[in-house]
């Protein structure tokens, strides 16, 4: 096994493990290296520390649950993310995103963490082998109808709109549990202009009421469809795309219907690890 196959060992350990707190001498075991060249080792492979990486993956979390999961109290999200006190979460949040967690979770800024959470997809693409290798199934989607709110605007503030999203599905009781949850996704977001269009949707049946949300109801067609099922982070699902309309569609010699690529959530961060979130992508075919 190589240096770089025993470092990227480390790299999904801690990934996986981000409620432990290693030191050396056992993370160095995990690569079958030696405890006095491993931190040398893996910070020039990487550009970070072992330690630096696994405290940016618990604060990213912590923004997330912040954000997202306000019926969690801060001093718990603190806990979770290995401090002792809530003081101390709060200087190194700070540090890590810019604001206090009060701060964040009332109006979050995610400019800071998502320049984060870019250091932590670079690291990831080093890890990730590009074998281009992908299990893809044809089946048959039945038509299913969704509440939809529409994201159109700069791709930076989406997370604004997921927020308001989750809101009104808290408001009416429709828990990723009860009602499956997808995206419509219009453009390639590496591409994206300022006008970044990207619904946020939930499966939804009967009649949609009026409301002042920017909620409103569509569809999504029953037909074919290529499917690929990813597990792991948001940041590997363009490779995915990629694959598909660059080399499986070549191949496969299938036609494009007129409907845009679409997600199914089956599990997404921070309720579960990243590494362990499920995405199906959907290619509409003919």
């Amino acid at each position: 096994m190589s240096y770089r196959q025993r470092l990227q060992k480390v790299l999904a350990y801690i990934e996986a493990n981000t409620e432990l707190d290693p030191d050396t001498e056992s993370l160095s075991k995990v690569a079958h290296l030696s405890k006095y060249h491993f931190l040398r080792q893996f910070s020039l492979q990487y550009g970070i520390s072992p330690y630096a990486l696994l405290r940016s993956l618990r604060l990213k979390k912590a923004a997330y649950q912040l954000a997202f999961r306000t019926q969690l109290k801060v001093t718990d999200i603190a806990f979770q993310a290995g401090f002792e006190n809530a003081e101390s979460f709060s200087r190194a949040f700070r540090q890590f995103s810019g604001q206090s967690p009060s701060g964040f979770r009332k109006e979050p800024d995610w400019h800071s963490v998502q320049r984060q959470d870019d250091i932590l997809g670079t690291i990831r693409s080093k890890f990730m082998a590009e074998t281009g290798q992908y299990q893809v199934q044809r089946i048959d989607f039945p038509a299913i109808s969704v509440a939809v709110f529409e994201h159109k605007g700069a791709q930076h503030q989406l997370m604004h709109s997921i927020r308001h999203f989750i809101d009104w599905r808290k408001s009416q009781k429709l828990p990723p549990s009860k009602s499956r949850t997808f995206n419509l996704v219009y453009e390639d977001p590496a591409t994206a202009t300022d006008q970044y269009r990207f619904d946020l949707c939930c499966e939804y049946n009967g009649v949609l009421p009026d409301n002042s949300d920017g909620i409103v109801l569509k569809q999504i067609p029953a037909g074919p469809c290529a499917m690929v099922r990813h597990t792991g982070s948001d940041q590997h699902l363009a490779a995915v795309v990629h694959y598909l309309y660059s080399v499986w569609l070549e191949e496969s010699g299938a036609e494009l219907r007129d409907f845009p690529l679409f997600f199914e959530r089956v599990s997404f961060f921070p309720d579960v690890p990243q590494h362990l979130a499920i995405t199906d992508i959907y290619l509409p075919i003919h």
